[in-house]
């Protein structure tokens, strides 16, 4: 779990929440009670360091880099990962990272550059993963608005939107 003031920036994909749903029906364990998105930056700045300048930044990269909606083809399975590859994003990303290389993405867990992607589940086993992918499938493909960025922070009570006036 996250330590507290640990923030994320986050794109939404409203049109993905009929996958999130699906996921949470067939393994809602394995879900978290987020909306659907694609994680940009994890972790992010921390909340006490954020400032005007650091959203700034923030802001005017996704809105140079941000597509209008996003294509969600395929389901991949890796190691108990449920997700979606999300392509039009990788720019998106890749911009962020550039503005704060310093910044590990997922602390190292999955490389120095993960692929863009939509998480529907972690910690699968087997039989979930393949009853995730299948129920996953059944829906695809799903073109999607995206939104963003949103800033996330964790607290006591979970992931929260950072309000806007820092």
């Amino acid at each position: 779990m996250a330590t507290i003031g640990t923030t994320a920036v986050v794109i939404l994909v409203p049109g993905a929440e009929q996958l999130i749903s699906a996921a949470r029906y067939v393994a809602p364990a394995l879900v978290r009670p987020l909306p659907a998105h694609i994680t940009v930056l994890y972790p992010f700045v921390p909340r006490a360091e954020l400032d005007e300048r650091i959203l700034q930044q923030l802001a005017a990269a996704v809105a140079e880099h941000l597509p209008g909606d996003v294509n969600l083809r395929e389901v991949v399975t890796v190691d108990g990962f449920v997700g979606i590859p999300v392509t039009e994003l990788d720019a998106t990303v890749a911009a962020c990272r550039e503005l704060w290389p310093m910044l590990v993405p997922y602390g190292g867990r999955y490389g120095v550059a993960p692929d863009s992607h939509l998480t529907a589940a972690l910690g699968a086993d087997d039989r979930q993963a393949e009853s995730l992918r299948t129920a996953l499938e059944s829906l695809l493909p799903v073109r999607s608005p995206v939104t963003g960025p949103l800033l996330l922070e964790q607290t006591t009570e979970g992931w929260r939107p950072v309000t806007v006036g820092l």
